[in-house]
């Protein structure tokens, strides 16, 4: 496997392995490329990372369309193929690794005042927040807990 690709990548003779954990960043997103991590006899699980070696957040756009279509492709081949892999992870989660929240801020740079005008509108952004993270947790409440 040479850069960003899974090109030559074959799992043939791995007759025990059930899991896999690969990094977006050295995969690729080339959908015709997903049969070498189907080739493991007994592979279950297959997880996709995004987080990136030298940085612990991962930026809101690094799952788009071209790694939707990846893992649709993973699972159109798993089932296809009489596979045994049943579970696909895609770990990426922008609010968990530390996505910064924009503080609002007037022309000169200086942040605004609490109070006054648009207060009710950051409580709002707030209740809106706090409902998102407990939507996440009800979701996912192993990787919360």
């Amino acid at each position: 496997m040479r850069g960003r690709s899974l090109s030559g990548f074959d799992l043939t003779g791995f007759d025990n392995l059930e899991s896999l954990h690969l990094s977006r960043w050295a995969t690729g997103c080339n959908a015709a490329e997903v049969l070498g991590i189907l080739a493991a006899p007994r592979i279950r699980e297959f997880h996709w990372w995004f987080t990136k070696e030298y940085l612990a957040r991962v930026n809101l756009f690094d799952f788009g369309d071209e790694e939707e279509a990846w893992v649709r492709a993973l699972a159109a081949a798993a089932a296809a193929s009489g596979s045994p892999l049943d579970m696909i992870f895609a770990h990426f989660d922008p609010a968990r690794a530390g996505l910064w929240r924009w503080v609002p801020q007037n022309v000169t740079g200086e942040e605004e005042q609490e109070g006054g005008e648009g207060e009710d509108e950051e409580s709002e952004m707030e209740e809106e927040e706090e409902e998102e993270n407990q939507k996440r947790e009800e979701y996912w409440p192993e990787v919360y807990s």
